[in-house]
């Protein structure tokens, strides 16, 4: 799985973000304006770290096995700030990475730390 570096609209300008192909795919629609910085967004990891960590949906999935069952988690960063309104990416709809059909089941704001 290669990543992709694409743009997202951040509070301060258009800075970079680098996502898998699947994720590029559903993670809204990339910003037109050109970058106005070569700053790189963090997708994921603690954000204790300093930097633009990203707006996205917190996704999960569940998956049983018989009697044993699991809640598995993920987070799509939402390129532009338009896309954190849409329907598409609302608590309880259902958002395709790949083959493999998520829930969105919670909105995270952009952290400038």
């Amino acid at each position: 799985m290669g990543f992709q570096r694409t743009k997202y609209e951040a509070e301060f300008g258009i800075c970079f973000v680098e996502l898998s192909a699947e994720e590029t795919a559903v993670a809204g629609t990339e910003p037109t304006p050109a970058a106005d910085t070569k700053l790189t967004a963090y997708a994921s990891g603690s954000r204790r770290r300093n930097g633009v960590h990203t707006r996205g949906v917190l996704l999960t999935r569940e998956i049983t096995d018989g009697t044993d069952s699991a809640t598995i988690t993920k987070f799509l960063t939402l390129r532009s700030a338009a896309d954190a309104t849409a329907a598409a990416y609302q608590e309880g709809a259902v958002v395709t990475i790949g083959t493999t059909a998520w829930t969105v089941s919670r909105f995270r704001k952009e952290a400038v730390v």
